[in-house]
């Protein structure tokens, strides 16, 4: 390939069994290029989505709000995973609402738009609440910087789930712990059984390094609430942990022996549980597994409190609640407990 093609980006995704895929995109964040890289389809559908990549914004419409927003110290303020949220429903409101102007975007007989394009999504309560919840943030910020006097989304409520229930209901089971652990590579199942064996969330378990880890107990400053945990370490974690390389700063690496990112591991774990066929469970369910682990196992509410991050009041009320599948948590220590002493870990 002769011709110089400025500002593709390069993502290297690694797969479930460890091999590594290049995709190219025709900028960051943008449209993926399909074609073979170096072939002349490959130049032709570049020059296309570059000349479609930064289409005209009207000044006063809900597109040019999201722009201006997306430039607040309101949105650079947010983590990197609420940016990377944000601006995935941004663009599901851009697509349905973005020509609109805002003076009648805003105007409050608007609401009734705003409720029927959040109800048309409740089949997936999750999306649709989120989705609203940042409408109602883009439009609160437009209210604060003076380019609106009305905000007609405040008075929309959530969508409810029907028997008040909530992810804290799910738990991974035995055969889904199984079936995974069989599937993924170790690089990908270490730092999921370190989550369902300590309740630690994805960001603050794949960021470990060892000087938090001292034989006995590791201590985490958890990234969301900033609260310092300390956590006894069980003795399935020790035997995952003391199988590992010390030569990194960081505990759990990806197959080339680098640490790990957010974007790689969420695509590796994503690959490894669709082959291991496992559904209806996300990385974040860990969490209540792993109170629910520590609890079978005798932990008392101070102690999971520790471990956790959550008030002794939250935890009995999660227990009392939620988390009383007790044979299923059985099953799901026996099973960490197999993949250690078949030596798979």
């Amino acid at each position: 390939m002769n011709v110089e093609l400025k500002g593709i980006h390069k993502v290297n995704k690694i797969l479930a069994n460890g091999s590594i895929k290049t995709y190219y995109y025709a900028h960051r964040g943008g449209p993926r290029i399909q074609a073979k890289y170096g072939s002349p389809e490959f130049v032709t559908q570049y020059m296309a989505l570059k000349q479609s990549a930064s289409p005209k914004v009207k000044r006063n419409s809900i597109d040019w709000l999201i722009t201006q927003y997306l430039e607040s110290y309101d949105f650079k303020a947010l983590s990197d995973a609420s940016k990377r949220e944000y601006k995935r429903y941004l663009t599901l409101i851009s697509q349905k609402f973005g020509k609109a102007p805002i003076d009648i975007a805003t105007r409050n007989d608007a609401i009734a738009a705003y409720r029927q394009w959040h109800r048309s999504m409740q089949d997936k309560q999750r999306t649709a609440n989120y989705a609203l919840a940042v409408l109602k943030k883009l439009m609160a910020w437009a209210v604060d910087s003076g380019n609106t006097t009305t905000n007609p989304t405040a008075q929309i409520k959530p969508i409810k789930r029907k028997g008040k229930s909530t992810r804290r209901d799910i738990i991974w089971t035995k055969d889904q712990i199984n079936h995974f652990n069989t599937v993924a590579g170790c690089h990908v199942k270490n730092p999921f059984n370190a989550a369902l064996l300590t309740s630690q969330r994805k960001k603050d378990i794949i960021e470990m390094t060892w000087d938090a880890y001292d034989g006995d107990t590791i201590k985490i400053r958890q990234s969301k609430t900033g609260k310092d945990v300390w956590i006894k370490v069980p003795e399935e974690l020790k035997c995952i942990l003391d199988g590992l390389d010390r030569t990194h700063e960081r505990v759990f690496l990806n197959s080339l022996g680098q640490p790990w990112t957010l974007d790689g591991y969420d695509s590796s774990f994503r690959a490894a549980k669709i082959a291991a066929k496992v559904n209806g469970v996300t990385f974040h369910d860990t969490r209540g597994t792993a109170v629910t682990l520590a609890y079978i196992g005798g932990a008392s509410f101070r102690e999971i409190s520790l471990m956790s991050g959550h008030s002794e009041r939250e935890v009995e009320e999660i227990i009392n609640t939620h988390y009383l599948n007790r044979a299923a948590a059985a099953d799901a220590i026996d099973a960490i407990k197999k993949v250690n002493q078949a030596g798979k870990v």
